[in-house]
């Protein structure tokens, strides 16, 4: 490693300690942390920090940290498993166990194929899409941990699917609302949010492959085929993995109909308008990753032409608009302690954002602001949205059993229950 990224890379991981005591911080309630069973679900959060340990960069051989979940890295991805006949076809896989499925023309940040894991219920007709977490890649501090650059195949799926049995995976626990649903797990190592549509392109030097809502749309190729019975489908992610299910929202609901219905659970990827996420944050991420050409193209004028670049609150205007029978959920602490300092490299017009340098954090204040801002002047002009959000700066949830969960009285796996079955009862927690 040279010295510029060895002081970089430095700087970033400084703080981790404090990031890790901050994450189990609360104030009052019962959402202590609790361990899943994960052995992981990936690497690293989005983010700059990764509360722990590097996330997976090209020189780490150690454990990677994300969600909670720990596993050895294992060193370079891109290995595939057997062919599959390519990328139509519904994917034929014994039940109950975790089965890779690589897919032609996918490709990771190294350019590297990539692909998804499934366990299947054939005797189901439900559907859980969970997108993996692990940091975001758009400077040259970041790209340093970001999970995965080395890319993500079978050999890496095989090493870390044992450990993807707990929380909404766990078919032991009776108190699982999803213990007979299938599942898809789509690993992230397209450092774009699931997003990207850029494909190969150059950023402060380096060479980047980013076109992560292409690979979602060739996964679909696979997944909508398997399941040709599925009436309900709750797509969710965690940090890096709930921008990205927010992201693909369209996609998917597209892809699988209109008679089957989608519904979205976002761990810790809130959208914020442009007072807490500044317009050259935002106008840099569509860029840096092409999302003019793909989430926000549906869209249209009102996300692609704005005249500040902004486009996350109009994306999520134009979803919650055409889906007014689908469900958006929203979960997020209050002074959720990764997001915040994500957010800071918009602080003073993004002047932190070319060198690479950490910036300083959004304080938690601030932060919880924009999530009431969010809450009572978006979600409330809509019927179909809420926000779960327990006061602290933990950073995502469903790494626990969401059983585990209350905050104000309110349990989170029956805060995610009541949006996925239209219940009358579903609203914000805590009430304003």
């Amino acid at each position: 490693m040279n010295a510029r990224y060895g002081f970089f890379l430095a700087l970033l991981l400084a703080p981790l300690g404090l990031a890790c005591s901050d994450d189990d911080e609360r104030d009052g309630g019962t959402n202590t942390p609790t361990d899943s069973g994960f052995v992981d679900l990936g690497t690293s959060d989005v983010g700059p920090l990764d509360q722990g340990l590097d996330g997976g960069g090209p020189e780490d051989t150690g454990l990677t940290e994300d969600t909670g979940f720990l596993i050895p890295d294992g060193g370079a991805g891109g290995d595939v498993g057997p062919s599959d006949g390519g990328n139509g076809g519904p994917i034929v896989a014994p039940d109950h166990e975790w089965t890779w499925v690589p897919v032609p023309g996918s490709r990771c940040i190294n350019n590297s194929e990539t692909g998804f894991g499934v366990n299947l219920d054939a005797a189901s007709t439900k559907l859980v899409i969970f997108m993996n977490g692990g940091n975001a890649c758009f400077n040259v501090g970041s790209c340093l941990v970001t999970a995965n650059v080395d890319g993500y195949g079978q050999a890496k799926f095989d090493r870390e699917k044992a450990g993807l049995n707990g929380a909404a995976f766990d078919r032991t626990a009776n108190e699982n609302y999803f213990r007979d649903w299938s599942y898809v797990y789509l690993p992230y190592c397209s450092g774009d949010v699931f997003a990207g549509t850029k494909g190969t392109t150059t950023l402060e030097g380096s060479t980047y492959t980013f076109q992560g809502y292409t690979n979602v749309g060739l996964f679909l190729e696979r997944i909508v085929p398997t399941f040709p019975n599925v009436t309900e489908v709750m797509l969710t992610g965690v940090s890096a993995g709930g921008f990205g299910a927010f992201t693909n929202y369209d996609q998917v609901a597209t892809a699988f109909g209109p008679n089957v219905k989608v519904t979205l659970i976002d761990d810790s990827g809130p959208p914020m308008n442009a007072s807490f996420v500044p317009a050259c944050l935002q106008t840099h991420f569509a860029n840096t990753w092409g999302l003019n050409d793909g989430p926000l193209a549906a869209c249209g004028p009102a996300c692609t032409a704005s005249a500040d670049g902004t486009f996350m609150v109009p994306f999520l205007e134009y979803m919650l608009t055409k889906y007014p029978d689908r469900n958006f959920g929203l979960i997020s602490s209050a002074q959720d302690s990764t997001i915040r300092t994500f957010w800071g490299y918009g602080n003073n017009n993004c002047s932190m954002l070319s060198p690479g340098f950490q910036p300083p954090a959004y304080t938690g204040p601030r932060f919880q602001m924009g999530l009431i801002d969010l809450r009572d002047n978006v979600f409330s002009a809509h019927n179909n949205a809420k926000l779960y959000m327990p006061n602290g700066t933990r950073h995502v949830w469903q790494n626990s059993p969401t059983w585990t969960i209350n905050e104000n009285g309110v349990v989170l796996q029956d805060w995610i229950r009541q949006a996925i079955e239209d219940d009358a009862a579903w609203t914000h927690a805590p009430v304003p």
